[in-house]
């Protein structure tokens, strides 16, 4: 079986050299030749490219599933790749561009390593991010406002929607738009999620209403990988990420709680 990564970037950067990985410049139809020198750009044939304001990386998952013809597809981040690596947590973060690009990029997930993996496995996840004092949904509506995912849920089918109704009441899910997944699956995931995004953008708009934040359509997809294994009952292994550069957790958990503590003086005002 052949396997193919691709690595999501909206700018030039150090990617690992493998056969596994594909660089795919994302909203490359905003950017010169010149800047996407590289990468293939996700602008060409059946293409939601010029989305991307409001896709971010989905651009990228969009082009791969209509032209790339890989036993097995993956995508991850310019930033953020799967690793099969025991010794090192999922965040651990090196500064310096020498130290990044030659001590965190040969620790990344190799062909052999996916080969290996793949034989038992139809679908792999980044190990999920544990929101802990919040449910997937509250830490989407106080970092995005509810009314995107909201939306989306009223698009939903009902055996969709009572998968998404637990997922969201959960504390911890599989984030980053981030999976390696046979093509078959990439095909049936991918037809379901794009129609659900295509609706809730001609309900909200490209870059969302007011009320949302950019890059919204990316956000909600983040969630509705999720809600679309559990709706299936399909299996999944999950293995660790690995960031290219030093990742600011207190500064991500002060923002939590800050979020969080905004939220409830806005419900105490709203009953006074």
């Amino acid at each position: 079986m052949r396997t193919v990564i691709a690595v999501a970037a909206h700018k030039r950067y150090p990617v690992r050299e493998d056969k596994l990985y594909l660089p795919v410049m994302a909203g490359s139809v905003f950017m010169t030749s010149e800047e996407t020198s590289g990468y293939l750009r996700d602008d060409s044939g059946d293409n939601i490219s010029d989305r991307n304001p409001g896709y971010s990386e989905l651009t990228a998952i969009y082009w791969m599933w209509k032209h790339c013809d890989a036993d097995n597809i993956g995508i991850c981040h310019y930033r953020r790749y799967f690793t099969v690596k025991s010794f090192l947590r999922r965040s651990i973060s090196f500064a310096g561009i020498s130290k990044r690009s030659n001590g965190k990029l040969n620790a990344v997930l190799t062909y052999d390593e996916a080969d290996e993996l793949l034989k038992d496995n139809r679908i792999i996840l980044p190990a999920p991010r544990n929101y802990f004092i919040e449910t997937n949904y509250s830490q989407f509506a106080h970092a995005h406002g509810a009314e995107a995912l909201d939306e989306a849920r009223s698009i939903l089918e009902t055996e969709y929607r009572d998968a998404f109704d637990r997922r969201m009441s959960m504390t911890s899910g599989h984030r980053f738009n981030m999976f390696i997944m046979r093509k078959s699956l990439m095909d049936e995931y991918c037809t379901w999620l794009f129609g659900v995004l295509f609706e809730l953008e001609r309900r909200l708009g490209l870059n969302g209403s007011q009320a949302c934040s950019d890059r919204i359509y990316g956000f909600v997809a983040e969630r509705l990988l999720d809600v679309w294994i559990d709706a299936k009952g399909y299996e999944y292994y999950e293995i660790p990420w690995i960031f290219m550069e030093r990742e600011h957790n207190i500064r991500k958990i002060t923002g939590l709680i800050i979020r969080k503590l905004r939220a409830a003086q806005g419900k105490r005002r709203k009953k006074l």
